[in-house]
């Protein structure tokens, strides 16, 4: 009887520390406090003729038909790495409550405690704008195509400019976040360097709210924050210090969307 008592016991102090790990392994992401790069572009593309895109501060009325724009600010220096989240955990701030693809999302930073790791060692602080590069899109149906409603808008594509030079382990950690309304998605490069994959916690589409995208005359905006993910363990100083010696740390993404 006590042989059977000391297995149940064992077994149940196995299982708190299974539970345990699964629930604090979400805190083991950080960021370095001077990772930084030059040259961050964004672009954004409509893959089919239905879609008019311009830059937020422009008109539809004197663009019509374009498919295809740079962003408006191309280009932001000496990012800093961050992650999108949902919040700091309240009861221990050395924890986030995790991204689900609903808004707002919060950006936070933190420190590791060497230049080749990249695991948190400090509580986590909010990030302000200097740690990713934003720009805001208008995106409407073509009225010129008769086209009048369709489902919803989506993104159908994140990938490298072609041409990129991505050799370097530092480019995994580029990331993309894309929200529209009380959406988003978040684009990272999960297994494959250079492959751009939609996290699972993201939202199918950013119109599901509304169910239908139309051709309104204002259209509806969409903002693109490019980023270096901490939550990606190829995010550290050393292998930032080898991509600049490659001239690889200029880095320009591609953002296209479609309609279903």
């Amino acid at each position: 009887m006590k042989i059977s008592k000391k297995l149940i016991s064992a077994i149940v102090m196995l299982t708190l520390s299974f539970v345990m790990l699964v629930t604090s392994s979400f805190a083991w992401f950080s960021m370095n406090v001077d990772v930084s790069a030059t040259g961050m572009t964004v672009t954004a593309k409509g893959d089919q003729i239905y879609l008019e895109i311009i830059n937020a501060t422009q008109s539809f009325d004197t663009t019509t038909g374009q498919t295809s724009v740079a962003a408006a600010t191309a280009t932001k220096e000496n990012l800093k790495p961050t992650a999108p989240v949902q919040g700091i955990n309240v009861s221990d701030n050395t924890k986030v409550d995790p991204y689900d693809g609903t808004q707002p999302v919060k950006w936070v930073t933190n420190t590791s405690n060497a230049i080749d790791q990249w695991q948190a060692s400090q509580a986590y602080t909010l990030a302000d704008d200097t740690y990713y590069l934003v720009n805001t899109f208008k995106i409407r149906l073509n009225p010129d195509t008769g086209a009048v409603t369709a489902n919803p808008l989506y993104v159908s594509n994140v990938k490298f400019a072609d041409g990129a030079k991505i050799t370097k382990d530092f480019a995994k950690c580029v990331s993309v976040l894309v929200v529209c309304g009380n959406n988003s998605q978040l684009w990272t490069q999960a297994t494959t360097k250079g492959t751009f994959v939609e996290d699972a916690e993201s939202a199918d589409n950013l119109f599901a709210d509304s169910g239908k995208f139309n051709n309104t005359t204002t259209g509806v905006e969409v903002s693109v924050y490019v980023f270096f993910n901490g939550a990606d363990a190829t995010c550290t100083i050393s292998n930032l210090k080898e991509a600049i010696a490659a001239s690889e740390n200029n880095y320009t993404v591609e953002v296209s969307f479609s309609v279903q």
